[in-house]
C-alpha cells in the first residue's frame, strides 16, 4: 500500500492527480488533456486506459457508475479538495471488490474539523486557466460538518477547454467512541471537450 498524505499534496500542490500518482512506483499514467479531469491508471504493466482495470473509490464508495460491468472512468474526483490518496498494488486489493485485478485507488476527503476552519485557493494562468476552492468545516457537539465548492474553468489548456463546478458536503454524527454515522452529498456539473470522442477525419470525409 502507498499512501499520500495531506502534508505531501500540499507540497505538491497538483494541477492535476497525475502529478500525484506519478510519485508511486509501478503506476502509470497517461496524460489524457492536460488538466486531468480524466484519470488513466494502469499498475504493473497493464493497460491504463480509462482505469479499467482498476477500482476507483472515493472514502470506500466505488465512483465509476458501473463498476461490476462498465469500469471506465469518465469522471474523476478532484485532487484539489483530497486530503490523502491509498493505492494498494498487493494481494489485499480483493477484499474491495470488482475490478480490482489492477489494483485500488481510494480518494481520501477531508474531515470536519474540531473547530471552525476555513481555507481559501485560488490559481490562475494562461488560456483563461482559474482554479478556485473555498473550503469550510466545523463541529458542534457530536455533529460535524465540512463544505467545499471547486470552481475550475479554462479557454483553452492543450487541447481541452472545460468549465467544472464540484460542490460537496460531508456531514459526521459521531454516535460514541467508536462509532460514527458519515453522510455525503455532491454536485458536479462539467462542461467540456474531449480528444478521445467524436469522429475522426475519415469519418467525417464519409
Amino acid at each position: 500500500v502507498s499512501y499520500l498524505n495531506k502534508k505531501e499534496l500540499e507540497m505538491i500542490n497538483p494541477i492535476s492527480g497525475n502529478e500525484v500518482f506519478r510519485r508511486t512506483a509501478g503506476v502509470h499514467v497517461v496524460d489524457e488533456e492536460g488538466s486531468g479531469m480524466r484519470v488513466n491508471i494502469g499498475i504493473r504493466g497493464l493497460d491504463p486506459d480509462r482505469s479499467r482495470s482498476l477500482l476507483i473509490l472515493e472514502d470506500g464508495i466505488p465512483v465509476a457508475l458501473a463498476p461490476y460491468g462498465e469500469p471506465e472512468m469518465y469522471y474523476t474526483p478532484p485532487v484539489e479538495r483530497m486530503m490523502g490518496i491509498e493505492i494498494l498494488k498487493g494481494s489485499g486489493q480483493i477484499l474491495y471488490g470488482p475490478q480490482t485485478i489492477g489494483g485500488v485507488v481510494n480518494y481520501l476527503t477531508s474531515a470536519p474539523p474540531i473547530e471552525s476552519m476555513g481555507k481559501i485557493r485560488i490559481q490562475s494562468g494562461q488560456g483563461g486557466y482559474l482554479n478556485a476552492l473555498l473550503q469550510y468545516g466545523n463541529t458542534h457537539g457530536k455533529v460535524g460538518y465540512n463544505l467545499t465548492v471547486l470552481k475550475k474553468h479554462a479557454e483553452k489548456v492543450g487541447y481541452a477547454g472545460f468549465d467544472i463546478t464540484d460542490i460537496n458536503g460531508k456531514f459526521v454524527v459521531n454516535v460514541n467512541d467508536h462509532s460514527a454515522f458519515t453522510f455525503k452529498a455532491g454536485f458536479y456539473h462539467e462542461t467540456s471537450n474531449s480528444t478521445s470522442i467524436g469522429l475522426t477525419q475519415s469519418m467525417f470525409d464519409k
